[in-house]
C-alpha cells in the first residue's frame, strides 16, 4: 500500500534522493572541517592549562594578570562553542538517517490533507507554512506562490540550511530573523490550542512558522514557483453586449424603427441601465472606462510636478474645471492639489471670481 503511494507521488523520490546526494556531499566535507576543530580544541585546553598555571601565581604584573584573563575567558567561549558545535554535528547525523523515512512523509502529507479538511483556518496556516514560503500578488493580477519542496520532510529544511551553515565561521553572517524595516516583517505567532502535541513542541514550532526567513539559505533548486492569474471581473452588460446589440438590430430590422428599449428588458430580465450600458458597449467595441479612475498598471504620478502643472495653467487664466477636464479628475482634485501646493509657496491662491469679474469689467 505504502509502496503504491510512493509511485503515485512522482516528484517524492526524486526529491529525496537530491537531499540523500545533497547530504552525502555535505558530510563528506564535514570530517575535514572537524578534524580542524579538534585540534583547535586540544590546543584550547592546553592554553587554558597554562593560563590557568599562570594566574595562580600571586605575584604575577597586575597588567599579565589582565591580559591573561581577557584570553583565558575568550579561549573558554570558544572551547564551549566547538564544543556545542560538535554534539549538535552528532546530532544532526542522527536526524538525517531519520529524515528520509518514507512513512513520516507520507504521515506529514496525510496530516496536511486532514487539517485542511477540517476547516479549521489557524492550523491550515500553521501547516501550509511549512510548505509555502511566500505569496507575491503584482498589480497586473498575476500571483505567484513559492513553495518549499521540503515542506513534507520534517525538519529538513532547517538541517540542511545548518549543515551548509558552519555557525563558527566568524566570516559567514548567520541568517536572523529579525529585520532592518525593508524586508518582511515577522508574523505574530499562532495560537495552537487545536493542535496535537506537546506544548514546548508546538511554542517552538509556532515560533519557527512565524520567521519570514525561515527558508532563508535554501537554493532556489529546493523550490516550485507557480504562478496564477487573477481573472477580471466583468458586468453583464460586458459579457452580453454583442447578444444586445444583434437582438436589437434584429428588432429594428423587423419592424424598421428603432426598438424601444422596454422590449429588451423585457426579453433578458435586466435593468434599463443595464441594456442601456451593454448597448454603449457593443458600439464603442469594449468596456467604456471612466478617465477619472486609475489603471493598475498606470505609472506613479508625479505629485509635485502636477501641482506646479495646476497652478500654472491657473496663473495663465484657465478655470479650474478647464484643468480638471484637460487632466482627467475631478474639479475637487485640482482645488485641493492647488490649495496645499499654494500653502507650502507661501502664495496667496488665485481668486477664480475675482478673475473672471476684472475680465467682464475690461
Amino acid at each position: 500500500m505504502e509502496d503504491r503511494r510512493l509511485e503515485a507521488l512522482t516528484w517524492l523520490p526524486r526529491l529525496m534522493e537530491q537531499v540523500q546526494t545533497h547530504l552525502g556531499k555535505l558530510a563528506a566535507a564535514e570530517p575535514d572541517r572537524h578534524t580542524g576543530y579538534e585540534q583547535e580544541l586540544r590546543q584550547l585546553d592546553t592554553n587554558i592549562s597554562g593560563w590557568s598555571q599562570s594566574l595562580a601565581n600571586p605575584s604575577l604584573a597586575v597588567e599579565l594578570r589582565v591580559a591573561i584573563e581577557s584570553l583565558w575567558k575568550e579561549a573558554l567561549v570558544r572551547k564551549r562553542a566547538i564544543e556545542q558545535h560538535l554534539r549538535e554535528y552528532a546530532v544532526r547525523r542522527t536526524q538525517a538517517d531519520e529524515l528520509l523515512c518514507s512513512d513520516d512523509v507520507l504521515a506529514r502529507l496525510d496530516k496536511l490533507a486532514d487539517v485542511l479538511a477540517g476547516n479549521n483556518p489557524t492550523l491550515g496556516n500553521f501547516e501550509l507554512s511549512f510548505h509555502i514560503d511566500r505569496i507575491v500578488c503584482h498589480p497586473d493580477g498575476r500571483v505567484q506562490m513559492r513553495t518549499c519542496q521540503l515542506g513534507a520532510l520534517s525538519g529538513a529544511a532547517e538541517l540542511l540550511h545548518q549543515a551548509d551553515v558552519d555557525p563558527l565561521d566568524s566570516q559567514q553572517a548567520p541568517t536572523s530573523s529579525k529585520t532592518d524595516g525593508r524586508g518582511p516583517r515577522r508574523r505574530t505567532r499562532l495560537c495552537l490550542h487545536d493542535a496535537d502535541g506537546e506544548r514546548s513542541q508546538l511554542q517552538a514550532q509556532a515560533d519557527y512558522v512565524a520567521d519570514p526567513l525561515r527558508f532563508a539559505g535554501l537554493g532556489d533548486e529546493w523550490f516550485w514557483i507557480d504562478e496564477l492569474r487573477i481573472p477580471v471581473k466583468t458586468s453583464w452588460a460586458v459579457d452580453n453586449a454583442d447578444v444586445v446589440q444583434r437582438r436589437y438590430n434584429e428588432i429594428k430590422q423587423q419592424t424598421g424603427k428603432e426598438p424601444s428599449l422596454n422590449v429588451l428588458v423585457s426579453e433578458f430580465g435586466k435593468s434599463r441601465p443595464t441594456i442601456t450600458a451593454a448597448l454603449k458597449v457593443a458600439e464603442n467595441g469594449g468596456p467604456i472606462r471612466d478617465p477619472r479612475r486609475k489603471d493598475p498598471g498606470s505609472p506613479t504620478v508625479d505629485a509635485k510636478a502636477l501641482a506646479e502643472e495646476f497652478a500654472r495653467l491657473e496663473r495663465e487664466g484657465l478655470q479650474r474645471a478647464v484643468i480638471a477636464k484637460r487632466h482627467g479628475v475631478h474639479r475637487n482634485t485640482v482645488a485641493r492639489v492647488l490649495k496645499e501646493w499654494y500653502g507650502r509657496q507661501g502664495i496667496e491662491p488665485v481668486d477664480g471670481r475675482t478673475t473672471r469679474w476684472s475680465k467682464q469689467g475690461e
